[in-house]
């Protein structure tokens, strides 16, 4: 604990690069003139919602075709032929492509991270930050095959001064048999037998707990308590039904 508690002045810091960096990375790159009034209508949808992109486009309905998941921070593609965007999805994060006049949604990152911002170049490449349970974001190149590959090493130093409690996903059931997803952790320190549990909802209700990496759960294993953080009905990342 005493090693978690001397880190966090260092990781607000890198907390702050982090964020410089995602707002770098999620500023728009040089857009085309006549797509002008295009891109600002897909920055000021509602968060899931493609629709009205759509038929602005010509296309359908819905560019994300019958995808029952949230879609967030739509960016086109250079030929404006295509859209892409963050598709929240039981816990993950991917990145998904669709064109703009509607059909099926192509995922174009792999495994179960969580994809936290993405940025195009102006030759095509794709670099993102992505996280997981035991590492803060970091910012990656993606390849045509799906794979991520770690270009920043911000959180290195820090990581290997602290004992990370294991999060793992759970599955519990509801009254009806609904399978509730979400995370736990168990006190970094953990002996045999029951240990104080903290019990971690959500608000919204229309959000969902992730696989990113948690600051407030690993402080609250290193203190002791085992952390139960669930995604009930009405979270995202499992569709509407």
């Amino acid at each position: 604990m005493p090693q978690l508690v001397a880190g966090i002045e260092d990781e607000v810091d890198r907390a702050r690069l982090a964020g410089d960096l995602r707002r770098r990375l999620e500023g728009r790159a040089q857009r085309d003139p006549e797509r002008a009034q295009l891109d600002d209508l897909a920055d000021a949808l509602p968060r899931g919602d493609l629709g009205d992109l759509g038929d602005l486009v010509g296309g359908g309905d819905e560019v994300t075709g019958d995808l029952d998941r949230n879609v967030s921070d739509p960016s086109w593609s250079r030929d404006g032929k295509s859209l892409r965007f963050l598709v929240e999805d039981d816990g993950a994060r991917w990145v998904g492509e669709a064109a703009a006049t509607g059909g099926r949604v192509r995922r174009l990152t792999n495994g179960g991270q969580v994809i936290q911002g993405m940025d195009v170049s102006p030759n095509g490449r794709i670099a993102v930050l992505a996280s997981d349970p035991s590492h803060p974001a970091e910012v990656h190149a993606l390849s045509a095959s799906g794979t991520l590959t770690r270009l920043s090493r911000q959180n290195d130093a820090w990581l290997k001064d602290i004992t990370l409690a294991p999060v793992e996903d759970t599955r519990l059931k509801s009254k009806d048999g609904t399978a509730i997803s979400g995370f736990l952790l168990r006190p970094v320190t953990a002996s045999a037998g029951p240990a104080p549990t903290i019990l971690r909802i959500h608000g919204g209700p229309q959000s969902q707990y992730d696989r990113s990496f948690n600051l407030d759960w690993q402080l609250l294993a290193a203190q002791g308590y085992a952390v139960v953080a669930a995604n009930p009905r009405g979270s995202t990342g499992r569709g509407q039904d």
